[in-house]
């Protein structure tokens, strides 16, 4: 098995609260948005995220545009 994902060097965002604070309300509900997003696609595919905090959100170098979710995931099948 391979995973292949793109990088991600803008950190994470737990380091982007701790190194700035709090996020303007523009910028948490551009990520809410993109997460809300994210969570409702995996969702609909019968995937879920198993743990879900301030570490599994990544964002691209410039900060702009990019915030991808990582880590554990879990696909549930449906039994015929």
């Amino acid at each position: 098995m391979c995973i292949v994902v793109d990088l991600l060097l803008g950190g994470d965002l737990r380091y982007h609260l701790g190194k700035t604070g709090p996020f303007c309300k523009h910028d948490i509900l551009i990520y809410l948005l993109e997460v809300s997003s994210a969570l409702d696609y995996l969702h609909s595919h019968q995937v879920v995220h198993r743990w879900v905090n301030a570490n599994s959100f990544m964002f691209t170098k410039s900060h702009t545009g990019t915030l991808a979710l990582t880590g554990s995931f879990v696909v549930f099948h449906a039994k015929q």
